[in-house]
């Protein structure tokens, strides 16, 4: 954290209205971090996951001159994401003090996963929410959990968040919707949920310095790893170690890896037309990839829409790089054309994960839907190379 306080002074002396700001933001969250009391993970849960919204979700922002605010849904369900595996691992991995207390939203989240355990557990649960697909026999333990996480964000970290700084309750404010109630068990959605959660704010001073440095912020050096040392201090005589936790704490899950429904779709198209690849143009014969336009290892996304047939000598030299705002443009049209015979295609899950990664508070029509995408797409990427310094890549 020290390191980044120094680049915020080094940034302050060109823009020292703005920057003063940002660096006196980021003071405000170290003594966050490392000085208030740390009963529970749900501090480390609450920055985390809105980080995450303001990295992955930017487009749901939404800017007055002060604050910027956002949707209740996706910290919810992040934290969805974050406590499944903890709660499902063979282990016990404490999250509160006191070692064998449960979080408050245990009954809610357990039986979600014991339903799941049967099968592919999260991966399974994640895609029925994506798909909006929700089994009838599990429909209402998940609206209840929903809620129950929801409420325990607001009453909990976001209440007592920035005692440290003399500004407790001050730094988020939530702001129920009147669409929360509507929410029903039989419209079990990723946009649903997000939209119906209500909306919280923060300083747009913090709003900078989580988009500017939220990915250092949420490194190695702070959360995570206080996450993990906190569990691991707590559970040292259930005998796990620091390494099972971060394995556990890492959310990466390995289904979204898994290609293969993509690849039979691009698989079909090639028994009927010759396919190119996507950034060489070159004509797939046999030896189709299938590429992550974002790669997997800094989103994490197996959306259809960030899957695009590729040779494999491309697909190998762009590796883990962002494609550049120039090559987006070169490869528009292949790109927005292979889009359209996705959506012919599976239209539902292609319209539902692109709206809810891609298109936020935008409400597109049918004419207006892949540019709206695309625009975003190369907006999410000129952030990844200028912003986070992720290496661009040209052909």
């Amino acid at each position: 954290m020290e390191a980044i306080l120094s680049r915020c002074i080094f940034v302050a002396t060109y823009c020292p209205l703005s920057q003063l700001f940002l660096m006196q933001s980021l003071k405000e969250l170290t003594q966050i971090i490392n000085k208030e009391s740390k009963t529970t993970t749900y501090k480390f849960a609450l920055l985390r996951s809105v980080i995450e919204s303001i990295h992955k979700y930017n487009h749901y922002c939404k800017h007055d001159s002060e604050h910027i605010r956002l949707p209740m849904g996706l910290l919810v369900m992040f934290w969805i994401k974050y406590y499944y595996p903890i709660l499902a691992y063979k282990k016990h991995i404490p999250q509160i003090n006191g070692n064998n207390r449960p979080l408050v939203f245990r009954n809610h989240l357990s039986p979600v996963i014991s339903y799941y355990d049967r099968s592919l557990g999260f991966s399974e649960f994640y895609k029925h929410l994506q798909q909006g697909n929700i089994p009838c026999d599990i429909q209402d333990d998940v609206l209840e959990l929903i809620k129950k996480i929801n409420d325990t964000i607001v009453k909990n970290p976001m209440h007592y968040i920035g005692s440290a700084v003399d500004k407790q309750g001050e730094i988020f404010v939530y702001q129920k919707d009147k669409n929360y109630k509507r929410l029903k068990a039989s419209e079990l959605t990723l946009e649903n949920i997000i939209n119906a959660c209500g909306s919280y704010t923060i300083p747009r001073s913090y709003y900078d310095a989580f988009m500017l440095l939220g990915s250092y912020i949420n490194g190695e050096n702070a959360l995570l790893f206080q996450w993990i040392d906190f569990s691991f201090r707590q559970g040292v005589e259930n005998d796990i170690s620091r390494s099972e936790i971060y394995q556990v704490l890492q959310t990466e899950d390995e289904f979204a890896r898994d290609t293969r429904e993509i690849k039979d779709i691009f698989t079909n198209i090639h028994q009927q037309e010759a396919i190119k690849c996507v950034w060489s143009d070159k004509i797939i014969t046999d030896d189709m990839h299938i590429d992550h336009i974002i790669p997997y290892s800094l989103w994490g996304n197996n959306d259809f829409w960030n899957l695009m047939p590729s040779k494999q000598k491309y697909n190998s030299k762009k590796s883990d790089k962002i494609p550049s705002t120039s090559l987006l443009k070169q490869r528009k049209d292949t790109i927005i054309s292979y889009w359209q015979q996705v959506l012919d295609i599976a239209p539902e899950r292609f319209k539902t994960e692109a709206i809810v990664a891609l298109c936020g508070n935008t409400q597109p029509n049918n004419d207006n839907l892949l540019e709206i995408c695309f625009d975003s797409l190369t907006d999410k990427c000129e952030f990844l190379i200028e912003q986070q310094g992720h290496e661009s890549w040209e052909l």
